[in-house]
């Protein structure tokens, strides 16, 4: 009998970036003061990094000089147990000058879900991105599945 397996693969380069790019919620990764931080945040992807707005007295506010960070997207299926995920490595900066901060907000605003004022514009570098797949594959029939149950015994007419 064949059985349906799970598999993982590699995601090409292109389709992380596909994948980055259709996304609208992640997970920005980094050491702070007490150790390794997660939180999630609404983003786009803006000539070439990832944005977000943040308030500029929270926690995603020390990200402005350059920190090194890892940015995380995903989606999966509960139901069939299929899904992806990409990660970024990079630097966040802010976007504090007002002029780059200007072109951001016309440009590419990344509304936050949270409530408050959030104001701070955080952009992160793309230096490098991977990925992982994670599907249903049929496996190949057994050899009982192709030709039928064997035949035993005299056939009567």
């Amino acid at each position: 009998m064949s059985t349906l397996d799970h598999r993982f693969s590699r995601l090409s380069p292109h389709a992380c970036r596909q994948r980055l790019e259709s996304g609208t919620i992640g997970r920005v990764g980094w050491t702070g003061r007490k150790g390794p931080q997660i939180l999630p945040v609404t983003y786009l992807v803006h000539e070439d990094k990832v944005v977000f707005r943040t308030d500029p007295h929270g926690p995603l506010a020390s990200l402005q000089g350059g920190e090194p960070v890892v940015f995380e997207v995903d989606e999966f299926d509960r139901t069939t147990r299929c899904g992806w995920s990409v990660v970024v490595r990079g630097r966040a900066y802010s976007a504090q000058r007002s002029e780059r901060a200007s072109q951001l907000w016309r440009e590419a605003d990344p509304v936050p879900w949270a409530g408050g004022t959030r104001p701070l514009f955080i952009t992160l570098t793309i230096d490098e991105v991977s990925g992982r797949s994670v599907e249903r594959q049929r496996e190949e029939p057994d050899d009982e599945e192709r030709t039928g149950p064997a035949l035993t015994g005299r056939a009567h007419r």
